[in-house]
């Protein structure tokens, strides 16, 4: 057929009533079905129905999705135990070594700082010989059976930006392991404010400060699920009645939840977002780790520039004492603070707070905490205030140098708004010692000597610690009360050193490499009779020593120990005051050094932390490291913003530099500071005292192996004192290393391989031996090369190193001698 051939037209037509095709029947108009119409309601309620439901599994699916992100951040701030916002100064990690001795109850104190957890595991999963079982601890927790500690320590970032894995550790009398705890959020930047927090177990917080808690901020707490529909409906009802806002309705898991994630400022925001963190808290902690965590946290006012944090530390800073020992009233007082820390500071308004603690007392007694004859008689008791608070002498002066120190080097300012974490070689530990020491040490002066009490200028003290081989700043107090004088005394104070500077008199005769003249030993022979000097313009000095008195020859030991000054001034002119200022200036004290004579016995400006730097070098076998007030600053993302790397350089040979730690040892075993053994101490250490003209200021700057640390006293104004370093600085010095001691094991100096250690004969000089006039003999180190070489007895004239001018033949007696070596 041809393709363009028409086909006929065949038309179909369904059958009305069989619904059959025909083909033959003539077509007919479809019937038409009434349309849907979009506008009934019909259409409107399926449509509706369908946009609710998408609505709500949209909502639903944000809301999971919102309560995850916010659950991790919750789980995350749980496991890191600090603070995750703003931008902190942060201490260094705490460093213990396998065999190292610890002490339980310190490291008790340690993680509780750091909010680690008692862990929950169950009676049946302990040993059958009554060992703790560790298997199952999370980093951040720990279990203490009494006589040892399972610690389960949380990762963390070291200075160097280095990943210091989590360990597990058990510790008794010492660890079984090298370990480290992470560092501790010390202050916040941009403020000088320090946050202060003594942490305070569950275990040992008295039930009715837990009562007082719970019944001004939460007596259902036992009863929700950190959101309490009945509180926030009895809050509305009292506020709408009374017109103004007059209740909250926050739960305590709310409150720990703002505290430890949100701003405190007040917005629909951050109580919207306070919810699923309560919840999320409430999910992974049992109800007593939630009030741990809040006891701990809570703030409770501010004490000059210092925030304080939990009840522990607010016993302390309101009543002087642990709060296990708060009495009822008390308890009901600090609870009362929390609602306006500020507005019911028993400080500054006591009978405003002592109204709150009374409506405190009231809602105890109402959910019958309280009987209602202790309710009146804790009404009748007066708040004793603890008169003065140690909290005037925290950390705002080194958070203060070392944001002067931070702007030198970028945008401080721009830096603190993005957010950055400064991390610091302080120890909290050491700045606790440190603090201490100083307030103890110039109240017990001012008791003393009544004369030192001038109205409103107290005589005033500062104390740097220094680790001699990383010039980490490990603490720092720069006076005794920052919200008086915000003036730092270790680092801004200039002041003349005295005789601090002597050891580096000696160093440069007992250095061949420092002078041109001869080396000088511990036993050379020095005139400590009267001297004039003839100064520019016809003009003259006569050195004196300190008492007045004149002895003859002495030792260079003896000179240096009883810190004479005839000797230092003879010495250093014989080497040349020239040598002695380019030493001075290798060790940092200044610049530029006149080479004046008077420059021997301390005619030199400078400060504390110059100074305890440089005696640093000295704990460091004569290599300088500049001290370093930061390690390391890191930007909110953890990218390095600056670093302060290790700078150090060699200022004196090895040996020469022991020796004269074995001399400056002398100093507080029987010399100028042997007021340190007075108080107690006796570790390792070397140092020196120093008193300036008219005892205006006074001075003890000493090390061990591990620390160098000065201490100053003296007038701002530059009035006389009256008080000597051996008098002042040194039983301050001694009281801090007594703290010290307590948690640390101090390790002994040990000689280098190129010193040795020589019996000599205490008349003679020479060699001990049994021909020696002396009985027996004593130990002096020296410099190999420099030791005498002839024993007693022997008729060969004086050894080589004699007649070379260091130890003279000078005769000596028997009582001179004896009162040398002792």
């Amino acid at each position: 057929m041809n393709s363009k051939t028409k086909k006929p037209s065949i038309k179909i037509r369904r059958r009305a009533a069989s619904g059959r095709l025909d083909a033959s029947a003539s077509p007919k108009k479809p019937t038409k079905k009434a349309p849907r119409t979009k506008g009934t309601k019909a259409h409107k309620s399926r449509k509706w129905r369908r946009l609710v439901i998408l609505a709500g599994f949209t909502i639903t699916l944000a809301l999971i999705a919102f309560f995850a992100v916010i659950d991790s951040l919750v789980a995350k701030r749980l496991a890191s135990g600090g603070n995750s916002e703003g931008s902190k100064v942060l201490s260094d990690a705490e460093f213990f070594r396998r065999g190292q001795k610890i002490p339980l109850d310190y490291l008790r104190s340690a993680l509780g700082s750091r909010n680690y957890r008692t862990a929950q595991i169950q009676n049946t999963e302990a040993n059958t010989n009554n060992n703790l079982n560790s298997s199952k601890l999370e980093p951040g927790e720990f279990l203490d059976s009494g006589k040892e500690i399972i610690v389960a320590t949380r990762p963390f970032e070291d200075s160097n930006g280095t990943e210091v894995k989590s360990t597990l550790v058990t510790v008794s009398a010492t660890s079984s392991n090298d370990f480290s705890l992470e560092p501790q959020t010390l202050a916040t930047l941009g403020t000088a404010e320090t946050r202060a927090s003594r942490f305070l177990p569950i275990s040992k917080t008295p039930k009715h400060l837990i009562d007082a808690l719970l019944s001004i901020e939460d007596e259902r707490f036992y009863h929700h699920f950190g959101i309490d529909p009945v509180g926030i409906l009895r809050a509305l009802v009292t506020n709408i009645s009374r017109g103004k806002l007059a209740q909250g309705g926050s739960t305590i898991t709310q409150q720990l939840a703002k505290n430890l994630f949100f701003s405190p400022q007040r917005s629909i925001v951050r109580k919207l977002l306070e919810i699923p963190a309560a919840l999320s808290l409430e999910f992974r902690l049992t109800k007593q780790e939630i009030l741990e965590l809040y006891l701990n946290e809570v703030y409770l006012g501010q004490d000059g520039a210092v925030a304080i944090h939990g009840m522990g530390e607010a016993a302390y800073a309101f009543f002087g004492k642990n709060a296990s020992d708060l009495s009822i009233a008390e308890s009901a007082l600090l609870a009362g603070l929390i609602q306006a820390p500020s507005l019911y500071s028993p400080r500054r308004y006591l009978s405003r707070a002592v109204k709150r603690r009374n409506m405190v007392l009231d809602k105890m007694c109402e959910l019958h905490y309280l009987e209602a004859s202790q309710c009146k008689q804790a009404k009748a008791t007066l708040p004793k205030l603890a008169k003065d608070s140690d909290h005037k002498r925290k950390l705002p002066f080194f958070v203060s140098a070392l944001q002067e120190n931070l702007s030198l080097r970028f945008n401080l300012d721009a830096a603190i708004h993005q957010g950055i974490n400064v991390r610091t070689g302080i120890q909290q530990d050491l700045q606790d010692c440190a603090e201490n020491a100083i307030k103890n040490g110039t109240e017990k002066l001012d008791r003393r000597y009544p004369t030192l009490q001038r109205k409103g200028k107290p005589l005033e003290a500062a104390l740097v610690a220094i680790e001699p081989f990383s010039g980490k700043i490990r603490a720092w107090v720069g006076g005794r009360d920052f919200q008086r004088s915000q003036f730092d005394r270790v680092s801004k104070a200039r002041r003349q050193i005295g005789s601090t500077i002597k050891p580096f008199v000696y160093l440069t005769a007992l250095d061949g490499s420092l002078n041109t003249y001869k080396t000088a030993t511990a036993i050379s022979i020095l005139s400590d009779r009267p001297m004039e000097l003839e100064l520019n313009s016809n003009k003259f000095w006569n050195p004196e020593n300190y008492d007045h008195e004149y002895r003859g020859d002495v030792t260079l030991r003896y000179a240096l120990e009883n810190s004479l000054n005839i000797p230092s001034v003879y010495i250093s002119q014989k080497f040349g005051v020239n040598s002695l200022a380019r030493v001075v200036e290798k060790f940092r004290l200044q610049e530029k050094v006149k080479d004046i004579p008077a420059l021997a016995l301390g005619a030199l400006d400078t400060n504390l932390l110059n100074l305890t730097a440089a005696y640093g070098a000295l704990a460091n076998g004569g290599i300088y490291v500049t001290p370093r007030l930061f390690v390391s600053a890191q930007d909110s993302s953890g990218a390095a913003l600056e670093r302060a790397d290790l700078e150090e350089s060699q200022v004196a040979n090895e040996s020469a530099v022991f020796v004269l730690t074995s001399i400056l040892e002398g100093v507080v075993d029987r010399g100028t500071g042997k007021s340190i053994r007075a108080t107690g101490y006796t570790g390792p250490a070397a140092g020196k005292t120093g008193t300036t003209n008219d005892a205006r200021d006074a001075w003890f700057v000493g090390y061990t192996p591990e620390l160098s640390v000065g201490v100053w006293l003296g007038f701002d104004d530059n009035k006389k004192m009256g008080l000597t370093g051996g008098a002042a600085a040194a039983p301050i010095w001694g009281d801090f290393m007594n703290c010290v001691s307590k948690n640390r094991n101090l390790v002994d100096f040990v000689p280098p391989p190129s010193v040795s250690l020589v019996e000599v004969d205490p008349v003679s000089g020479k060699r001990f031996s049994k021909d020696c006039a002396s009985a027996t003999g004593v130990s002096e180190y020296f410099v190999k090369g420099t030791e005498p070489r002839e024993f007693c007895g022997e008729s060969d004239g004086e050894p080589k190193q004699i007649e070379e001018g260091s130890v003279p033949t000078n005769k000596r007696d028997d009582s001179f001698w004896g009162d040398l070596f002792g």
